[in-house]
């Protein structure tokens, strides 16, 4: 509980785990207190401040480091959506894995049922819509011009169920990357003039990203 208070300030992930070492090393019991337990500790006092102040909205330091391990494993460590191998180095980067809530918290859905992990750029395409027809922000005709092709990609994967749509390709975004090109060269950029093809397919130099 005593962990609660000083975490209120502290709201990175590594902000806080430095708090627990401290305190840890300050009582001198470094030696009896494994990585597991550490990572508990963070995870109990998330979910105590979650508590105290109401649900939260949940983000990927809010889930236990085996869990998270796990995820990562099961997805072979690759967004589910547009099938990018996770950048784990460096935090903020596009291919940087984020908490998904596939309901928006904005919309109440912030359950662990509710969750998955996908890639930054991904994250920020999808916003708070539930489909690419929601708000009207997306039509199958719609022309799509600069920062909406990363709209255009998250929803065009959406529709093909994340899998490469060349005939007899089983490739999906759990074994390649995954892009859109246009069907005709000719025509704008939009859903209706799009595919998805994943790393070995997508020969076409009209394609995205």
């Amino acid at each position: 509980m005593s962990l609660v208070p000083l975490f209120d300030n502290l709201s990175s992930y590594n902000q806080r785990r430095k708090a627990v070492e401290k305190i840890i090393l300050d009582k001198g019991i470094g030696n009896l207190i494994t990585e597991e337990e550490i990572e508990s500790l963070l995870e109990v006092a998330n979910r105590l401040m979650d508590f105290q102040k109401g649900t939260g909205k949940k983000s990927l330091t809010d889930i236990h480091y085996l869990t998270k391990k796990q995820i990562f494993e099961d997805q072979n460590h690759r967004c589910l959506n547009c099938g990018v191998v996770f950048n784990l180095g460096e935090s903020g980067k596009f291919d940087s894995p984020e908490l998904d809530h596939i309901i928006p918290f904005s919309l109440k859905g912030n359950i662990d049922s509710n969750t998955r992990i996908i890639c930054k750029r991904c994250n920020g395409a999808k916003s708070d819509d539930l489909s690419y027809i929601t708000k009207g922000r997306l039509s199958l005709n719609d022309t799509i011009k600069g920062d909406n092709l990363e709209k255009l990609l998250y929803w065009a994967l959406e529709i093909s169920g994340s899998k490469c749509e060349s005939a007899d390709c089983i490739n999906s975004s759990y074994s390649s990357r995954l892009f859109i090109i246009k069907k005709s060269s000719l025509n704008p950029w939009s859903l209706s003039n799009v595919m998805v093809n994943c790393e070995k397919c997508a020969t076409s130099k009209m394609k995205f990203p």
